[in-house]
Protein backbone atom coordinates (compact mmCIF):
# COMPACT_ATOMS: atom_id res chain seq x y z
CA UNK A 1 0.00 0.00 0.00
CA UNK A 2 1.23 3.16 -0.88
CA UNK A 3 1.57 6.55 0.80
CA UNK A 4 -0.87 8.55 -1.45
CA UNK A 5 -3.93 5.14 -0.20
CA UNK A 6 -2.71 6.52 3.35
CA UNK A 7 -3.21 9.94 2.01
CA UNK A 8 -6.38 9.65 0.68
CA UNK A 9 -8.05 7.06 3.33
CA UNK A 10 -6.39 9.62 6.06
CA UNK A 11 -8.99 12.36 3.96
CA UNK A 12 -11.98 9.94 4.04
CA UNK A 13 -11.43 10.16 7.87
CA UNK A 14 -11.06 13.68 8.31
CA UNK A 15 -14.23 14.25 5.85
CA UNK A 16 -16.13 12.07 8.05
CA UNK A 17 -14.91 13.17 11.62
CA UNK A 18 -16.13 17.00 10.36
CA UNK A 19 -19.44 15.58 8.66
CA UNK A 20 -19.97 14.22 12.36
CA UNK A 21 -19.23 17.17 14.00
CA UNK A 22 -21.45 19.74 11.76
CA UNK A 23 -24.18 16.99 12.50
CA UNK A 24 -23.76 17.31 16.33
CA UNK A 25 -24.17 21.17 15.42
CA UNK A 26 -26.89 20.97 13.62
CA UNK A 27 -28.32 18.98 16.53
CA UNK A 28 -27.96 22.00 19.02
CA UNK A 29 -29.23 24.43 16.65
CA UNK A 30 -32.21 22.70 15.83
CA UNK A 31 -33.21 22.13 19.44
CA UNK A 32 -32.54 26.37 20.19
CA UNK A 33 -34.17 27.40 17.03
CA UNK A 34 -37.11 25.29 16.01
CA UNK A 35 -38.71 24.59 19.05
CA UNK A 36 -37.95 28.06 20.89
CA UNK A 37 -41.34 29.60 19.46
CA UNK A 38 -43.40 26.79 20.95
CA UNK A 39 -42.00 28.19 24.66
CA UNK A 40 -42.31 31.45 24.18
CA UNK A 41 -45.88 31.57 22.92
CA UNK A 42 -46.87 29.56 25.79
CA UNK A 43 -45.25 30.80 28.25
CA UNK A 44 -45.46 34.15 27.05
CA UNK A 45 -49.54 33.55 26.94
CA UNK A 46 -49.65 31.98 30.55
CA UNK A 47 -47.22 34.91 32.19
CA UNK A 48 -49.43 37.55 30.39
CA UNK A 49 -52.12 36.11 31.24
CA UNK A 50 -51.48 35.88 34.64
CA UNK A 51 -50.04 39.48 34.75
CA UNK A 52 -53.81 40.81 33.51
CA UNK A 53 -55.53 38.53 36.53
CA UNK A 54 -52.91 40.46 38.79
CA UNK A 55 -53.91 43.85 37.63
CA UNK A 56 -57.41 43.12 37.55
CA UNK A 57 -57.53 41.39 40.88
CA UNK A 58 -60.45 41.94 42.61
CA UNK A 59 -62.81 43.64 39.91
CA UNK A 60 -64.89 40.13 39.76
CA UNK A 61 -62.79 38.76 36.81
CA UNK A 62 -62.13 35.61 37.88
CA UNK A 63 -64.44 33.02 36.20
CA UNK A 64 -64.93 29.32 34.64
CA UNK A 65 -62.39 30.68 31.70
CA UNK A 66 -59.58 31.54 33.99
CA UNK A 67 -58.88 27.64 34.48
CA UNK A 68 -58.99 26.66 31.15
CA UNK A 69 -57.06 28.95 29.83
CA UNK A 70 -54.33 28.31 32.75
CA UNK A 71 -54.48 24.81 31.67
CA UNK A 72 -54.43 25.32 28.23
CA UNK A 73 -51.12 27.53 28.12
CA UNK A 74 -49.89 24.89 30.53
CA UNK A 75 -50.85 21.77 28.15
CA UNK A 76 -49.00 23.83 25.39
CA UNK A 77 -45.96 24.10 27.67
CA UNK A 78 -46.09 20.36 28.27
CA UNK A 79 -46.38 19.71 24.79
CA UNK A 80 -43.48 22.23 23.75
CA UNK A 81 -41.51 19.95 25.77
CA UNK A 82 -42.46 16.54 24.40
CA UNK A 83 -41.58 18.21 20.99
CA UNK A 84 -38.87 18.97 21.77
CA UNK A 85 -37.50 15.72 23.36
CA UNK A 86 -38.71 13.95 20.56
CA UNK A 87 -36.47 16.36 18.14
CA UNK A 88 -33.47 15.99 19.87
CA UNK A 89 -33.56 12.40 19.70
CA UNK A 90 -34.42 11.94 16.21
CA UNK A 91 -31.60 14.26 15.23
CA UNK A 92 -29.21 12.25 17.77
CA UNK A 93 -30.65 9.13 15.80
CA UNK A 94 -29.60 10.66 12.62
CA UNK A 95 -26.64 11.55 14.06
CA UNK A 96 -26.01 8.00 14.70
CA UNK A 97 -27.02 6.66 11.83
CA UNK A 98 -24.49 8.99 9.83
CA UNK A 99 -21.45 8.08 11.81
CA UNK A 100 -22.80 4.23 11.25
CA UNK A 101 -22.85 4.51 7.57
CA UNK A 102 -19.07 6.66 7.69
CA UNK A 103 -17.54 3.80 10.14
CA UNK A 104 -19.09 1.08 6.99
CA UNK A 105 -17.11 3.54 4.31
CA UNK A 106 -13.97 3.21 6.22
CA UNK A 107 -12.08 0.28 5.43
CA UNK A 108 -12.55 -1.26 8.63
CA UNK A 109 -9.20 -3.56 8.38
CA UNK A 110 -7.08 -0.52 8.43
CA UNK A 111 -9.17 1.99 11.15
CA UNK A 112 -11.06 -0.83 13.08
CA UNK A 113 -14.38 0.45 15.00
CA UNK A 114 -14.78 -2.41 16.62
CA UNK A 115 -13.92 -5.87 15.97
CA UNK A 116 -16.89 -8.10 15.66
CA UNK A 117 -18.22 -5.28 13.50
CA UNK A 118 -18.88 -6.47 9.68
CA UNK A 119 -19.12 -3.35 7.15
CA UNK A 120 -22.59 -5.33 6.78
CA UNK A 121 -23.57 -4.81 10.32
CA UNK A 122 -22.56 -1.03 10.43
CA UNK A 123 -25.39 -0.34 7.49
CA UNK A 124 -28.06 -2.13 8.97
CA UNK A 125 -27.44 -0.36 12.09
CA UNK A 126 -27.32 2.85 10.33
CA UNK A 127 -30.65 2.10 8.37
CA UNK A 128 -32.73 0.79 11.82
CA UNK A 129 -31.30 4.75 13.47
CA UNK A 130 -32.26 6.21 10.59
CA UNK A 131 -35.89 4.69 10.88
CA UNK A 132 -36.48 5.45 14.39
CA UNK A 133 -35.51 9.18 13.53
CA UNK A 134 -37.77 9.23 11.01
CA UNK A 135 -41.00 8.60 13.13
CA UNK A 136 -38.93 10.57 15.95
CA UNK A 137 -39.13 13.10 13.73
CA UNK A 138 -42.69 12.77 13.08
CA UNK A 139 -43.69 12.53 16.60
CA UNK A 140 -42.04 15.97 17.11
CA UNK A 141 -44.00 17.55 14.60
CA UNK A 142 -47.71 16.37 15.67
CA UNK A 143 -46.15 17.99 19.40
CA UNK A 144 -45.44 20.72 18.13
CA UNK A 145 -48.44 21.54 16.05
CA UNK A 146 -50.70 20.53 19.41
CA UNK A 147 -48.84 22.82 21.01
CA UNK A 148 -49.41 25.29 18.59
CA UNK A 149 -53.41 24.46 18.37
CA UNK A 150 -53.47 24.51 22.54
CA UNK A 151 -51.71 27.85 22.38
CA UNK A 152 -54.90 29.19 20.18
CA UNK A 153 -57.01 27.78 22.17
CA UNK A 154 -56.27 29.62 25.38
CA UNK A 155 -55.86 32.60 23.53
CA UNK A 156 -59.65 31.97 21.94
CA UNK A 157 -60.46 31.06 25.64
CA UNK A 158 -59.12 34.13 27.12
CA UNK A 159 -60.97 36.39 24.66
CA UNK A 160 -64.11 34.39 25.17
CA UNK A 161 -63.70 34.70 29.04
CA UNK A 162 -62.70 38.50 29.29
CA UNK A 163 -63.14 40.46 26.54
CA UNK A 164 -66.72 40.33 25.35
Amino acid sequence: MGNGDDKIKLEHVKHALESRRQLRQATINFEHASLRVLFLLNGGGLIAFLTFLGTEAGKGLENKWTICTLISWLVGLALAGLATGFGYQSQLNFYKAHGRYQQALIDLREYPVDENLTKNDLENKAKTLGSQAHCQRAWAHYFGIASLVVFALGAGLSIVGYFP
